[in-house]
């Protein structure tokens, strides 16, 4: 995850490394304060482009995570994810259960990651090719959900950690064991980063010269000590039934799902501007398969140019494939957020593709030409999180994103609780005429539960996110029909809603006398 970039280095004037190899025809590295000034720029583009998705509450599965760190729901006793489901939020609710704070926290991350990308970038490449690579990454509109919603944090988390196991791996000296840590906690955060010794085995082969031979690189005692980690972690890692409600056998595994998501992510890679992007929908997507197949020729290509291929061109690609590997056999979920792992090879790539491009032209010209690309990036990385962020779905007040929409909803039921006295063991039944009516007017009978019910529902996370938001209430009940009687009988407190989440809450007598005088008009 992230560790799709070498950080070999070269001799000042690039001439021939102490091994006798010779090195890439690229210039030195900028400088140490060059390096820094992308590596801030970008981190600040990254803040820039998705900084208003901190003004947002939490969301699903953001409640389960609150549930565990205030004994709600089972804490996790293993190693699975246990620093992005458990600990984050153990954190989160010492500090205050603030959704803002959560959401500013896992900015500053994705932030940091631009950060080390772009730097770890720079000490390799030109400065205007680890500016333009970082900011790809930085302001790139597919990572929307893994900024937005803080129940990804532990891609963003995976990808910082993977980044600062590739520095480590890539330094020199005793530093180099500090890979192993940082791809620990890596694989704590989220199991996707398992395939990173590989990518860096990739990067060490195929990479820009010097390189290993492949004898030399299996060789490398911390490299068979990631190797090592890795395969005794992945059946602690493995997602099992054990894991209530977080997947189980959704992430079913298909071999005939493997040629579509690849086509799917290479696409959304690609297609990443506001002209072009027609829709945000988090399924296997046809309408880019052209851009995938595109990416695919392209690289191939690539691999024929002595430019590209003595800058790393093939293991910057195969780093790209090896990190999507874990989520390509998924058969049911094709995310853009899975994206996190393997965006950074694709930043690499692009930093590659400038750094042979501007390899004469004067360093300013080429600094100034990759700004402007960047800061374009920024900019229309930003109106197109935008749209995302706001277009409406089908009914007013609601969203098309799940993420926004279902936050959006479950902030509407804080309020009404928190503006609602209501006594220790209250049960609460949520109920929507509204729904209803739409329901019937659809299918002309009640039928069964409609998106709204399920929608507002799924953003309460079955009841769970109301007992978070209200400790006092002790049972959650969501109806499609509610008898005013039965509540009186159960001692049950109503909820009607509306499908935005907007919540009056009344006792059964209130109902009671609301319905019969609806009943006279």
């Amino acid at each position: 995850m992230g560790g799709a970039l070498t950080l070999r280095t070269q001799s000042k004037h690039g001439a021939v490394a102490k091994s006798g190899r010779a090195v890439a025809a690229s210039a030195a590295p900028p400088a140490r304060g060059m390096a820094l000034a992308c590596a801030l720029a970008c981190a600040l583009m990254a803040a820039w482009t998705f900084h208003r998705l901190v003004d947002y509450g939490f969301s699903q599965d953001d409640f389960l995570g609150l549930a565990r760190a205030g004994g709600l729901a089972p804490r996790l006793t293993g190693l699975w994810r246990v620093i992005s489901h458990q600990w984050f939020w153990d954190v989160l609710r010492a500090t205050g259960s603030s959704a803002r704070a959560g959401h500013v926290a896992q900015l500053i991350a994705h932030a940091s990651c631009a950060a080390l990308l772009t730097w770890l970038l720079a000490r390799r490449y030109r400065a205007a090719a680890a500016l333009a690579g970082g900011a790809f990454f930085a302001t790139h509109p597919a990572l929307f959900t893994g900024v937005a919603w803080l129940a990804a944090n532990g891609d963003v988390g995976a990808a910082f950690c993977s980044l600062l196991a590739l520095a480590a791996f890539e330094s020199r000296g005793r530093a180099r064991v500090l890979a192993l840590p940082a791809f620990a906690a890596a694989l704590l955060c989220k199991e996707s980063a398992l395939p990173l010794p590989l990518a860096l085995l990739a990067l060490r082969v195929l990479g820009p010269a010097p390189r290993t031979r492949v004898q030399g690189a299996v060789r490398d005692r911390v490299w068979l000590a990631l190797c090592a980690i890795a395969i005794a972690a992945a059946p602690l890692l493995t997602l099992t039934p054990a894991h209530a409600g977080l997947g189980g056998a959704s992430y079913a595994m298909s071999p005939s799902a493997v040629l579509p998501n690849l086509l799917s992510y290479d696409g959304w890679a690609v297609n990443r501007w506001f002209a072009t992007v027609t829709g945000f929908s988090d399924a296997v997507d046809r309408a880019v398969f052209a851009w995938g197949i595109a990416l695919n020729v392209a690289w191939v290509a690539g691999l024929a140019v002595p430019a590209l291929r003595s800058r790393g061109w093939a293991g910057a690609g195969l780093a790209y494939a090896i990190m999507l590997l874990p989520v390509l056999p998924l058969a049911h979920h094709a995310y853009h957020y899975y994206l996190y792992a393997a965006l950074p090879a694709a930043g690499l790539l692009l930093a590659i593709a400038i750094d042979a491009a501007v390899a004469s032209i004067p360093a300013r010209a080429a600094l100034a030409a990759a700004f402007a690309l960047a800061v374009f990036c920024a900019y229309d990385g930003q109106r197109l999180t935008e749209r995302i962020e706001t277009a409406p779905f089908a009914l007013e007040g609601l969203r098309a994103d799940p993420t926004i929409d279902r936050a959006m909803i479950a902030a509407n039921v804080r309020e009404a609780l928190a503006r609602t006295p209501l006594p220790a063991g209250t049960k609460l039944w949520f109920w929507s005429p509204e729904s209803r009516a739409g329901a019937r007017a659809q299918t002309g009978e009640d039928g069964a539960e409609s998106y709204y019910e399920r929608n507002l529902r799924a953003a309460l996370l079955d009841g769970l996110a109301v007992r978070v938001m209200a400790p006092h209430v002790t049972q959650t009940r969501f109806l499609m029909q509610l008898d005013p009687r039965a509540a009186d009988s159960a001692g049950a407190t109503c909820a009607l809603y509306r499908p935005d989440g907007t919540t009056r809450i009344v006792t059964p007598a209130e109902l009671q006398r609301a319905m019969a005088a609806a009943a006279k008009r």
